[in-house]
């Protein structure tokens, strides 16, 4: 099931999880008119059940926000690509089960006119599960507060995911950080990371992160991996780091 929802209820979800911090400018990228997302409410939607739904731009990206509800999946298969409108404010917010095997994910277009720093980026906050393997990820996030930073994993006490999140052979370019806040047991392993905007992996306040076998090959801004905050019994092992500011 497909439908559409404010999108102020999903970003309230997002603020349970990591505080208010960056909501503004989500809500002030969209177009002008009435703020709604698109939600896979129940079922597991594909990519064209998606398309089939929504209003496209001229190459083909969504352009608005789309969001994962609780119990729902999207999964994303082998040569898909999904395009988030960076003019028009697009995202992907996940508190659901969202699965990408063999995927793209990417910003597109020209900078937001109405909040020029915004990029779109990918979120999965609450009881979300996030399972990549072998996908591809492309101009995305934005923020000084991580959460909207790129590919990203927020912890909510209150609704803790119920199956481990992980990141396998992946590629990264130009986009912020895979940032990790709060949960546990998340696997980020064998992916490549070029022209990194921010610090490529993050581990925050989050137990049992293994970061193992990535390629770091270009001059992103400090540190090509940073484990804050508290986080245990974390494994960094195999890396290769290319480059980098430190």
């Amino acid at each position: 099931q497909i439908e559409e929802m404010y999108l102020r209820l999903p970003l309230a979800r997002i603020s349970q999880s990591s505080g208010g911090m960056e909501l503004g400018a989500v809500r002030g990228a969209q177009r002008p008119g009435p703020m709604t997302s698109i939600v896979v409410r129940r079922g597991v939607a594909r990519l064209a059940d998606i398309r089939a739904h929504i209003d496209l731009s001229e190459d083909q990206a969504l352009r608005r926000p789309l969001v994962i509800w609780p119990g729902a999946a999207l999964h994303l298969e082998l040569g898909e690509v999904l395009t988030l409108s960076r003019p028009d404010g697009a995202c992907l917010l996940n508190f659901g089960h969202l699965r990408s095997d063999g995927a793209t994910v990417r910003s597109a277009g020209a900078q937001n006119a109405r909040i020029p720093r915004f990029r779109p980026f990918v979120t999965t906050s609450a009881e979300g599960v996030l399972e990549v393997t072998g996908g591809r990820f492309e101009g995305l996030g934005f923020g000084q507060t991580h959460k909207f930073g790129g590919l990203v994993l927020l912890k909510n006490a209150l609704m803790p995911s119920r199956l481990p999140s992980f990141v396998r052979e992946s590629a990264f370019h130009d986009t912020g950080s895979v940032f990790v806040h709060g949960v546990a047991g998340v696997e980020v392993s064998g992916n490549r990371f070029h022209a990194a905007r921010d610090v490529p992996v993050i581990v925050d306040a989050a137990d049992h992160a293994r970061v193992l076998g990535n390629l770091f090959d270009s001059n992103a801004p400090g540190n090509a991996i940073r484990v804050l905050n508290g986080a245990k019994a974390a494994v960094v092992s195999g890396n290769v780091v290319l480059g980098g500011e430190k």
